[in-house]
């Protein structure tokens, strides 16, 4: 009985441990700022018996384990920074840390930034920041998690963007702060979609640009997103030489590859060793086997529920009929062109994890949503349907979320 409790106590210890870091970072949180300038919220915690390189050692891990990037770090003056990365609704976070040493333990301080326009909760932010600090150890068992944490690596997971978004990103970004750029995306894996634009040999590669517009010519604008266009493009390695040739100016294309660097003077990012991720055919859509009839088209999302908040994605369908396309339409009385169901936006989505960018809603990402700045395409029979694709109460609601956010 008596080794038993033995057995049990370093759990009963480091339970302890974990809820007095929990406490005392409670105790430190503070907040700064507003929406209007960006907020910081911060805590501290000490950490006995623990030196700071195994304490960034162990941050470090703890980062990773959360799926955020480390961008950079310095374990001689205890600095870090890292973030979660931006997705198609929501900016980065990131997130500073400072550690010190005082005697034998080791300080360690966490500081969340948001930027201007985003929204974030400290009743959210602030159990969420304590639960990671509250991870740090102390002792023998600190040294062990220090050392094993400093070997964690990035994940390398690729992100799939619209390469139009994505360029848009990078010029809010480099706006702010243009060394961030590389930092903050350099060896980062993206799958990008767009159009090709020109194909040409650099060297031994061959440079493969994205056709991107210039904000000034897109109909639908977001106000406060005025930079100029930044442009894309993709190296493909010499043995890719097949696939270039097959390359045509006006396709479709995805392609995969990590961001190798960005020129602000020559507002041009490149992608390095790129693969296309999937054939496409001069339509722009994935070849259909021989014989396969034509992909139906009456799946839709589902609608909204009233007086909420939709938990996805979903889109009026006005007085459209779904089905699928009519075989051979007259050409004097057939449709020149389809038209789309605008998207509606997903306020708050906090994943299982709740990370920060769970955490937080960005203004400017909700309103190019609701704008319907990327609508999805729908399958509509060539003939006599007509569309509502922005009802008079979206146009209310529009015109008053531009008067209040951006007055």
């Amino acid at each position: 009985m008596a080794h038993r409790l033995l057995s049990l106590l370093p759990l009963a210890l480091a339970g302890a441990t974990s809820a007095a870091l929990a406490g005392e970072c409670e105790n430190n949180f503070s907040k700064s700022g507003s929406v209007f300038s960006g907020t910081d919220f911060s805590s501290k915690v000490t950490v006995s018996d623990l030196s700071v390189a195994d304490a960034m050692g162990q941050i470090r891990g703890i980062m990773i384990a959360e799926k955020m990037d480390v961008i950079t770090e310095d374990a001689g003056t205890g600095t870090m920074l890292a973030e979660q990365r931006s997705t198609n609704f929501a900016r980065a976070v990131p997130t500073l840390i400072n550690v010190s040493q005082e005697g034998t333990a080791a300080v360690v301080e966490m500081t969340v930034k948001t930027e201007k326009g985003q929204f974030a909760k400290a009743d959210s932010i602030r159990p969420y920041m304590c639960q990671l600090m509250a991870k740090i150890k102390g002792g023998k068992e600190g040294k062990t998690a220090g050392a094993q944490g400093a070997r964690t690596q990035n994940v390398a997971d690729t992100t799939f963007k619209d390469v139009y978004v994505f360029s848009r990103e990078i010029a809010r970004e480099a706006k702010g702060n243009a060394l961030a750029v590389n930092a903050r995306h350099k060896g980062r894996k993206y799958s990008l979609k767009g159009r090709v634009d020109y194909i040409q040999e650099d060297g031994a590669e061959y440079n493969v640009s994205f056709d991107i517009p210039d904000e000034s010519e897109v109909l639908l604008q977001v106000p406060g997103d005025d930079q100029p266009r930044v442009g894309v493009a993709c190296l493909f390695n010499a043995n890719q030489l097949a696939n270039v040739l097959t390359f045509r100016k006006g396709d479709y294309a995805t392609f995969t590859g990590s961001f190798h660097r960005y020129d602000d003077l020559r507002r041009m990012l490149w992608l390095e060793n790129c693969v296309e991720r999937k054939r496409r055919n001069e339509a722009g859509r994935a070849p259909r086997p021989v014989g396969a009839s034509p992909p139906s088209c009456t799946r839709i999302r589902k609608r909204p529920r009233k007086g909420g908040v939709s938990r996805g994605f979903g889109g009026e369908s006005g007085i459209r009929t779904h089905g699928r396309f009519d075989p051979s339409p007259v050409f004097k009385t057939g449709a020149l062109n389809r038209s789309a169901i605008s998207p509606l936006y997903l306020l708050h989505s906090a994943d299982a994890s709740h990370r920060f960018a769970g955490l937080t809603i960005d203004l400017r990402s909700m309103f190019a949503s609701a704008l319907g700045l990327r609508s999805q395409d729908r399958c509509l029979k060539p003939l006599g349907h007509l569309s509502v694709v922005f009802p008079s109460s979206r146009r209310r609601m529009r015109a008053g979320l531009t008067a209040r956010i951006f007055a």
